[in-house]
């Protein structure tokens, strides 16, 4: 009669063989209402997130806003998570990248448990089209949060894109948690500097616009 041969590293190494066949990690870059974003984990629609954002905003910006969509990812690491915002504006609706960065500085400085917030707005290009960046860390509920974040507006379709990298260290902190946190904030900043917008971007987005201003007007 012949034994079986019992190996528990083989036996894990199969096991997570199957678990990587089967798994169907994401092809690089990812598209994501689209942009293209470079991210090994996969993004999924987030409606319940996109009617809270909803809810919170201003009536004179949420009168202005055709649809929101929100697509976010798990996080690795430090890092704790990645969303990936695409609001869409009636046409003529006032709208500066300016304005919204610095309404999205202000937000984050007023989190509840936030100390000693600091912040950055710089003006970039993204694929040709207008963009600002936002740096920002403070200390949170005795750890250390950051957010680098991403904002590109498209005249044309009145769509503006929004990516957020968050990244946190929970107490307690030693001397190692500053190489930590430079670190993760070097991975939040490389994953939103991989982002582009094809050359082809979709006219979907401006046939949306134009089918809901239609709508308000019946």
């Amino acid at each position: 009669m012949k034994l079986l041969y019992y190996n528990p590293p083989a036996l894990f190494f199969e096991r997570r063989v199957a678990q990587l066949a089967f798994s169907q990690p994401p092809q690089l870059p990812q598209q994501v209402l689209g942009l293209q974003v470079a991210y090994p984990l996969r993004f999924r629609a987030n409606p319940e997130r996109a009617r809270m954002v909803w809810a919170t905003l201003l009536p004179e910006i949420a009168s202005q806003l055709a649809s929101l969509d929100v697509f976010d990812a798990r996080g690795y690491g430090l890092i704790t998570g990645i969303g990936v915002y695409r609001y869409l504006f009636r046409q003529g609706a006032p709208l500066t990248l300016d304005g919204v960065a610095e309404g999205s500085a202000e937000h984050l400085v007023c989190l509840d448990g936030v100390r000693n917030p600091k912040h950055a707005i710089r003006t970039l290009a993204v694929s040709g089209l207008d963009a600002r960046w936002i740096s920002f860390s403070a200390d949170r509920w005795n750890g250390k949060v950051g957010v680098e974040e991403l904002g590109i507006f498209d005249p044309g379709t009145q769509s503006l894109w929004t990516a957020q990298a968050t990244y946190a260290k929970r107490p307690p902190l030693h001397p190692l948690s500053a190489l930590a946190l430079y670190r993760a904030r070097a991975s939040a900043r490389k994953i939103l500097g991989s982002i582009r917008i094809p050359a082809a971007r979709s006219e979907k987005a401006g046939e949306k616009v134009q089918d809901a201003a239609r709508d308000a007007g019946t």
